[in-house]
């Protein structure tokens, strides 16, 4: 982990101790991870197991605890949980994930959860000792299929379709809307890429 990043981590850490509401403190994302690991730009992706969370949404002031706040905008992962998005001072990010249930039932009911720590997590705080009871699927990779014949070639028509779009938008000096579509051709070329790997 790089160095800034570590103490950024460290304060965290520092701080959720002195929060009886936080039992449980989770590092996952990147810098937890088994594979793909992370760089020197990655950041932090943590969750927070609370009894209650509501003051630390409602009031984002305890943020400068841990070090000066350039930015911090309120939002959600994708089954609901809150989440504040941190950028500290030196431009270090913290992705702060809010879950309202002990550690255990939180982490064994959620696929969504299951599945991001599957990947690899790190405990950097279990206040209520419960992470040997703690029983996660061992870490795979994640298994790719090839596509069927019509998928594959449905996806190379919708990449010339796109092409001679772009190219009409270019020619029209329409640029946001070649823009626009020149971004659907590399996400097909993408997918392209990891069939053919």
């Amino acid at each position: 982990m790089h160095s800034k990043i570590a103490g950024l981590q460290q304060r965290v850490i520092d701080w959720v101790e002195q929060q009886d509401s936080i039992r449980a403190l989770l590092l996952v994302g990147s810098q937890a991870r088994i594979d793909h690991p992370a760089d020197e730009w990655s950041d932090l992706d943590l969750i927070l197991f609370c009894r209650e969370y509501d003051h630390f949404l409602a009031d984002t002031r305890w943020l400068n605890n841990i070090a000066e706040v350039w930015v911090c905008i309120a939002s959600q992962i994708g089954t609901g949980e809150p989440e504040l998005l941190a950028v500290f001072e030196g431009g270090l990010k913290v992705d702060f994930v809010f879950i309202q249930k002990p550690l255990v039932p939180a982490l064994t009911d959620s696929a969504l959860l299951r599945t991001v720590c599957a990947r690899g997590f790190i405990a950097l705080l279990d206040k209520d000792d419960e992470m040997p009871q703690l029983a996660l699927p061992e870490h795979n990779s994640a298994q790719h299929t090839l596509p069927s014949e019509a998928e594959f070639s449905a996806t190379v028509e919708q990449f010339w379709y796109n092409a001679l779009y772009v190219a009409k938008q270019v020619r029209r000096q329409q640029l946001w809307l070649a823009k626009d579509r020149d971004w659907a051709i590399k996400k097909i070329m993408l997918r392209l890429l990891e069939w053919h790997t």
